[in-house]
């Protein structure tokens, strides 16, 4: 009797570890935006969200400081590091943001912090 009711005890005790939220800051990579604006000084770029339900709405200021940049060659396969300077008004670039970076965002409104950016226009060699 003593076995079952410990098993019993040990059972209950895994499914309450198990039910457990998992605390991961999750990375979401493929947040579709536009360039609408750049400021290479300042090392800051606004986005419109391409996305029907893009977060990213119209106007978005991202800081582009101390982030890696990247550029994918589709056809080749290449991939290249580039700069804020390789980019133009208009390009499609494609986000990796934080969950954290996007519930302070929406609560705020401020600058928006990235993990990194792909240029998503094909148009560098």
């Amino acid at each position: 009797m003593k076995k079952i009711v410990s098993l019993f005890m040990l059972s209950i005790c895994m499914m309450g570890l198990a039910a457990c939220n998992d605390t991961t800051d999750t990375l979401h990579l493929g947040v579709n935006a536009a360039i609408a604006e750049l400021d290479t000084e300042r090392l800051q770029i606004t986005v419109n969200g391409t996305d029907a339900d893009s977060f990213l709405g119209e106007g978005c200021v991202i800081s582009c400081d101390d982030i890696p940049m990247i550029y994918y060659n589709y056809k080749s396969g290449e991939v290249k590091q580039i700069s804020i300077q390789d980019l133009q008004v208009g390009d499609n670039i494609i986000l990796g943001i934080r969950d954290s970076e996007i519930n302070h965002f929406l609560d705020d409104k401020g600058t928006l912090n990235i993990e990194q950016l792909q240029l998503g226009t094909q148009r560098l060699n």
